[in-house]
């Protein structure tokens, strides 16, 4: 049986670990969604984008969730506009279902809501390069 201090060393060392693996997380996420705001076409946006909700997906520990889910979930939790989201969704499986055509408007515009909600989110310190918050 360990000693009180050595149980509440384990205690303390559990305690940090997840904080340090969603601060990663945080940062990875955060490169990937920036990488994905960056794209101007809209197919590569889709393509950066399901990076970005595999990545999600993987470390949220959702991998049971269908995309659909996983992009209404993110946009919950970005507070995203709900009808843009249901046609960026639309576009989304289509594209990736082996749709040819796209309507890049709905792209675009979802890509512009996405970049400017996470400006409100993300408080970046050029600094440092560390992000403050997160969905």
């Amino acid at each position: 049986k360990p000693a009180i201090s050595e149980t509440r060393d384990m205690k303390t060392r559990t305690a940090k670990q997840p904080i340090k693996e969603k601060t990663m997380l945080t940062e990875k996420l955060s490169q990937i969604l920036e990488q994905c705001l960056k794209t101007t076409k809209a197919e590569d946006f889709i393509k950066e984008f399901a990076k970005y909700l595999n990545t999600y997906a993987r470390y949220a520990e959702l991998k049971g969730l269908t995309s659909r889910e996983l992009i209404m979930k993110i946009a919950k939790e970005f507070s995203l506009n709900k009808e843009l989201t249901l046609n960026f969704i639309n576009e989304y499986e289509a594209f990736v279902y082996g749709k040819k055509k796209i309507n890049e408007n709905i792209i675009h515009e979802f890509r512009k809501e996405l970049r400017k909600t996470l400006s409100k989110l993300l408080k970046h310190d050029i600094n440092s390069n560390n992000f403050t918050k997160i969905p």
